[in-house]
């Protein structure tokens, strides 16, 4: 099960603002994250990760990841 959470977090050039919601998951399992979205580690060496959205897409109001422009 999917886990939210809000957090801080700078790592390999990647930021998540706090006030984003995220899902948590684990780094080479396809089905972990929603539509768009993909795992991205938190900790070298660690299967941990969020969700965020892939190349394009932006997180809208509602949480969904969606086509930029």
């Amino acid at each position: 099960m999917h886990l939210l959470y809000f957090c801080i977090f700078y790592s390999k050039g990647l930021s998540v603002d706090a006030t984003e919601t995220h899902y948590s998951c684990e780094v080479g399992m396809v089905i972990d994250c929603p539509e768009n979205e993909i795992c991205v580690q938190l900790v070298t060496h660690s299967r941990n990760g969020i969700c965020q959205c892939v190349e394009d897409y932006q997180r809208n109001s509602s949480g969904m990841c969606t086509p930029i422009g």
